[in-house]
């Protein structure tokens, strides 16, 4: 298996039998490692870091904090890295605007990513639309529904049938079934 290491888009020569990554349902994950340092790197924290194995990504986050031994007598370093997921991102954002009431998971996920963790680097394909009048219902391709009275109704099928009961006669036609109905001088009562 051939695992490598990036610190800052940087290769960096990792310690191999000290890499371990922790994944955490509803918590953070976490990979340490302990890195051999000849070059005198300029390592900091929330550094954007990258671990693969084969070729397949198997952590990605950002440096949360760095331990440095230096070997004697030469000038190489070790150190000790422990870096933190993505999840780092949303954790350091507080949402203080107004409560979603009405609203769909998606739409919020969708805002919360649209104006608060752009900012932070993270993206999201999505496609959103929100119609509340005739004039913006009326944009789109509307199948089955029509935009009228401020609404979007169901589009009538079909064509429209009128029948008008006028004479006694109508009433009392063979097969009609008249209840507790008085027909009498085209009256019904």
């Amino acid at each position: 298996m051939s695992l490598s290491v990036s610190i800052a888009a940087y290769n960096t020569p990792v310690l191999l039998d000290s890499i371990d990554v922790t994944e955490r349902i509803q918590q953070r994950s976490t990979a340490n490692f302990a890195v051999r340092d000849d070059a005198i790197y300029a390592l900091s924290q929330d550094q954007a870091v990258t671990v693969l194995a084969d070729g397949v990504l198997l952590f990605s986050g950002f440096v949360e904090t760095i331990e440095t031994d230096r070997l004697m007598p030469a000038t190489t370093r070790l150190h000790a890295v422990a870096a933190k997921d993505w999840r780092y991102v949303a954790d350091k954002r507080t949402y203080t605007g107004p409560e979603y009431v009405g609203r769909l998971a998606g739409d919020i996920a969708v805002d919360l990513v649209e104006n608060y963790l752009k900012a932070e680097g993270v993206t999201a394909t999505y496609a959103t639309d929100h119609d509340f009048n005739a004039a913006t219902f009326g944009q789109g391709t509307l199948t089955n529904v029509t935009a009228a009275n401020g609404d979007l109704e169901l589009t009538p099928s079909g064509t429209t049938f009128t029948k008008s009961e006028t004479l006694t006669a109508d009433w009392t036609a063979a097969g009609a079934v008249n209840t507790n109905v008085d027909t009498v001088n085209d009256q019904v009562t």
